[in-house]
């Protein structure tokens, strides 16, 4: 009967530099990135067999979910001016004749400009009267057209006002990001790669493994964070408050009896309140005041009645 030969040991040398190659790259992405979740120190001697590794199509459904988030976000030519990267917001208020034709006008001009209605807010008064602010998203390269189409609706405008912020260099700071952690996934991808070519242990593929979602979760939080500058930048956001001019604003030339009436109305309202306040402080405060005040007097009074009497008794006796 044959000996069973002993499994040869895999050679010290070999885990040396596998363990090396890992330790490496990840400390060249942590370097390249800023920082990141440390890296497990130490090796628990746990076989390929107790562990098994990452299935084969590890890499391939991580490419996929890249794909789906999208790449960059790029900025149309017309949203560009004088080749910087603009902000631009405007807010405006406007005095209308007619509040509910006016929102209509106004999310119209939105329309007809490339844009859309982002939010409104609208109130109607007990006169009917409608005001209420209205959030608008157009192309930023069309904003002045915008704006003074607006303009042009109202009756008079107090407020008329366009920012512009010059986002440039976070775009490009947020490119060259998305640039340097592009390259560390693609590196850590390959490190993937050979660790599970070369039999690697179940420890060193999740560490790598962990270290590629991480740098998966930066560059999507970076993308996104991208897009929505990239967003603001190709769409202004406009901010309108329409607010219609009072229902008893006269008519130059003309006679307003109904807003004449209205007036005569809370007029005599005003002066009913009043007297209605009065009585209740007469009553409450004026009379039990009054009734206090005319007691010690008639106490004052009495007393010195029977002071003088008392000086007249003594003077007759004498």
């Amino acid at each position: 009967m044959e000996t069973p030969t002993a499994p040869r040991p895999r050679p010290a040398r070999a885990t040396v530099r596998r363990g090396a190659a890992v330790a490496v790259a990840l400390a060249l992405g942590l370097a390249a990135c800023g920082g990141g979740d440390d890296a497990v120190e130490g090796s628990s001697g746990m076989a390929v067999e107790s562990m098994p590794a990452p299935a084969a199509p590890f890499v391939e459904d991580m490419a996929v979910e890249r794909d789906a988030v999208g790449g960059d976000a790029g900025l149309p030519p017309e949203a560009m001016v004088d080749g910087r990267a603009v902000v631009r917001n405007a807010n405006l208020d406007l005095v209308v004749d007619d509040g509910a034709a006016a929102v209509e006008a106004v999310a119209d001009v939105a329309v007809r400009a490339g844009g859309y209605v982002a939010g409104t807010y609208l109130s109607r008064a007990d006169d009917g009267t409608v005001s209420g602010s209205l959030t608008l998203r157009v192309p930023s390269d069309g904003l002045d057209a915008v704006v003074d189409e607006l303009d042009a609706l109202a009756r008079s405008v107090p407020t008329r006002s366009v920012d512009e912020v010059d986002v440039t260099a976070q775009l490009t700071d947020l490119d060259a990001r998305l640039e340097n952690l592009r390259a560390f996934e693609a590196e850590l991808r390959a490190l993937l790669t050979e660790v599970r070519e070369r039999g690697g242990s179940a420890e060193d593929l999740v560490v790598v493994a962990d270290r590629l979602n991480g740098v998966r979760t930066e560059i999507d939080a970076t993308e996104g964070w991208r897009r929505q500058l990239a967003d603001q930048v190709a769409l202004s956001t406009v901010t309108v408050n329409v607010v219609q001019a009072g229902a008893t604003t006269p008519v130059a030339g003309g006679w307003d009896l109904p807003g004449v009436l209205r007036d005569a109305v809370a007029a005599l309202v005003t002066v009913g309140r009043w007297l209605v306040v009065a009585a209740v402080w007469t009553v409450v405060v004026v009379l039990p005041v009054g009734l206090v005040l005319w007691l010690l007097r008639r106490a004052w009074r009495a007393r010195r009645e029977r002071r003088a009497r008392r000086r007249a008794a003594a003077t007759t006796g004498t």
